[in-house]
């Protein structure tokens, strides 16, 4: 039996779709949530749903018993990500769960100095948790999500035509998230992945340059990069209508970028795909299309 968590949320949808795709069935795959009737979707596909809660171990050790795989998908609280994923890797371990496959995250860094140290900190740490339950695993290193970057770019870059940033240089080895979700798919599958580290970025990464020139030569548009400090960067973001706990976020990613915390390529996601993934050339056209 395979458990999908977040199986609400795009990655955790998206992975359960390919498992279908990919001949697994309905009645071998179950999706945990904490709310059943958000999950009622996945009963119409013939999964079944396991409610569980990440602050509810208890509730986890039921979710998991039966369970083979557990495709674990990092907490989106998190403020509280060191409690939640102990719970889920000690209630792991209590119902006798022989496979986690873990989407951790892509960083060159991950220090308390980065700007991301909140995120990356109880990931890494997540890592090893993991590694000391004496269950196999496999740790997905996932890089920055492609579909993230019109929010960094402004939903109205076409008709702005400016592009605000702090990132300068810095390279991105950024991937679409239904790519992570296939090759998450094939890992699940696959036997194997045991033990082993994924780095799942793409085979190429780009600065926000590169972006601008893309979207012109899409769009026959005269976009310009202006480059802000850290602090004018957030402001912009606030003046543009965002909260400021978003507008910090957005600050915080921007300059973990621009220190080239994303700047991973690898091969690993080809070759579990078994083709290249989705470019930042081909999502751009795209985008600029719709």
């Amino acid at each position: 039996m395979i458990l999908v968590t977040g199986a609400t949320g795009a990655l955790g949808q998206q992975t359960i779709n390919f498992l279908l795709e990919k001949g697994i069935g309905p009645e071998n795959i179950s999706g945990l949530a904490r709310d059943e009737k958000k999950a009622s979707f996945l009963n119409e596909k013939g999964v079944e749903v396991k409610v569980g809660d990440y602050f509810n171990y208890s509730s986890l050790v039921s979710a998991f018993k039966g369970v083979d795989k557990l495709y674990f998908i990092s907490s989106g609280d998190v403020n509280n990500r060191d409690i939640q994923h102990q719970n889920v890797v000690n209630a792991a371990i209590e119902a006798g769960i022989k496979h986690i496959v873990y989407t951790s995250v892509e960083s060159t860094s991950g220090g308390i100095d980065s700007p991301l140290a909140k995120i990356s900190i109880p990931v890494l740490k997540t890592e090893e948790w993991i590694k000391n339950s004496k269950i196999n695993y496999t740790i997905l290193k996932n890089n920055f999500y492609l579909e993230m970057l019109p929010m960094f770019l402004g939903e109205n870059v076409l008709e702005t035509e400016k592009i605000y940033t702090t990132t300068g240089e810095g390279k991105i080895g950024a991937v679409l998230r239904s790519d992570l979700a296939e090759a998450s798919a094939n890992v699940i599958i696959s036997d194997d992945s045991i033990n082993k580290i994924y780095h799942l970025s793409n085979t190429d990464a780009f600065n926000y340059n590169q972006v601008k020139d893309i979207l012109n030569q899409s769009t026959g548009k005269n976009i310009q990069l202006i480059q802000l400090n850290p602090q004018e960067l957030k402001e912009h973001y606030i003046k543009i209508g965002l909260p400021e706990y978003v507008a910090e976020s957005l600050m915080d990613f921007s300059n973990a970028k621009s220190n080239g915390e994303f700047d991973v390529t690898s091969d690993d996601l080809k070759n579990l795909l078994g083709r290249k993934p989705v470019s930042i050339k081909e999502f751009l056209e795209n985008l600029a299309i719709k």
